[in-house]
C-alpha cells in the first residue's frame, strides 16, 4: 500500500453528538485506508473521541476565551480570532507536513485555508452544510460576504451537501455534491399504533438560531389558541446559551411548559421516532 496521505481536518466547533461530526465521522471511516488523520476542535463536546480514538486521529484543540465586553467580543469575533487562528495554525504547520486541509467551519474556516496556502498545502478544502444567507445588519451582512470571498480565494476544492448549498456559497467555482447519508437500519422505523389518537411533535437539532426552535414554539403556541393539544419534544443541547435561554423564556411566556418537554439529545434519542406524529425540520 502506498503511504497514507496525512489529512487535518477542522471541524466546525466540536465532536459532539449532531450532524456536522456525523459527517467528519464517515469521512474519516470511508477514507482510514488511505489517509492518516488529525483533527482541529474548538470546544470539550467529546461524543465522537472514542470513535477518533478508535481511528487512530490525533486531537488538536484550539481555543481562545472571547471577552465579556460586548464591543470588545465583537472585535474579537471578527478580527482578532481569524488572526488568532491563522497564526496558530499557520505555526503548526511550519513543523507538520499535511497533503491535505479539509474545512468544514463554512465561511468562517477561512483563516485556516489561508495558512494551508501559505505552508504550501496542495489540496485546501472547504465542505459546507448551509446555504449563505443574507444577515440582518449591515455590519454582519459585509463581514460574512468579506469571509465567503476570502474562503473562495484560499480554497481549491469546492464540497457542498446540495446544489443551493454550492451555488450560494461557491459562486462562479467548479463544485462537487456530496449528499449526507444516514444508517437506512437505524431509521427505518415502524409508526406506533399507539399514537394514531394522539399529536405529538418533534424536532431534532441543537438548541441555536440556525435551527429555529423559537419559530417551532411559536407554532406550538398558535396551535393552542385554536384549541388544538399536541405534545412536543424540543431534542438537543445549546450551542448558543442566550439562544437557549430565548427558548426557556418564550415557553414561559406562552405557559407551555405543559405540553413541550426539552431532552438533552447528547446521548442519543433511543426510540423517540416511534412514539412521534410527525417529525419537524
Amino acid at each position: 500500500m502506498d503511504k497514507l496521505k496525512k489529512v487535518l481536518i477542522i471541524a466546525n466547533n466540536g465532536m459532539g453528538n449532531s450532524g456536522v461530526p456525523n459527517v467528519i465521522a464517515q469521512v474519516i471511516e470511508s477514507q482510514q485506508h488511505y489517509c492518516k488523520f488529525s483533527i482541529v476542535v474548538f470546544n470539550d463536546d467529546d461524543y465522537y473521541y472514542p470513535f477518533l480514538k478508535q481511528h487512530n486521529v490525533e486531537i488538536i484543540k484550539m481555543k481562545e476565551v472571547a471577552p465579556k465586553n460586548v464591543i470588545l467580543k465583537l472585535f474579537w469575533y471578527f478580527f482578532r480570532q481569524p488572526r488568532y487562528f491563522y497564526k496558530k495554525t499557520k505555526m503548526f504547520l511550519k513543523n507538520r507536513k499535511y497533503d491535505a486541509v479539509h474545512s468544514f467551519k463554512e465561511e468562517e474556516g477561512w483563516p485556516f485555508l489561508k495558512a494551508a496556502l501559505k505552508a504550501g498545502v496542495q489540496t485546501r478544502i472547504t465542505h459546507c452544510n448551509n446555504e449563505f444567507k443574507k444577515r440582518n445588519s449591515f455590519l454582519s451582512n459585509y463581514l460574512a460576504n468579506w469571509n465567503l470571498r476570502k474562503m473562495n480565494k484560499y480554497a481549491n476544492v469546492f464540497v457542498g451537501v446540495c446544489k443551493m448549498c454550492c451555488e450560494t456559497m461557491f459562486p462562479k467555482k467548479p463544485y462537487q455534491v456530496i449528499y449526507n447519508s444516514y444508517n437506512e437500519q437505524k431509521y427505518n422505523l415502524k409508526v406506533d399504533n399507539k399514537l394514531k389518537n394522539e399529536l405529538v411533535l418533534t424536532q431534532v437539532a441543537t438548541f441555536s438560531n440556525r435551527k429555529n426552535q423559537l419559530f417551532t414554539i411559536e407554532v406550538i403556541n398558535s396551535l393552542k389558541e385554536i384549541g388544538i393539544n399536541c405534545k412536543t419534544k424540543l431534542v438537543g443541547f445549546p450551542i448558543q446559551e442566550s439562544y437557549y435561554l430565548d427558548m426557556l423564556l418564550l415557553i414561559e411566556k406562552y405557559k407551555l411548559s405543559d405540553c413541550i418537554e426539552i431532552i438533552d439529545g447528547r446521548n442519543g434519542i433511543g426510540d423517540i421516532f416511534e412514539k412521534t406524529t410527525f417529525l419537524l425540520l
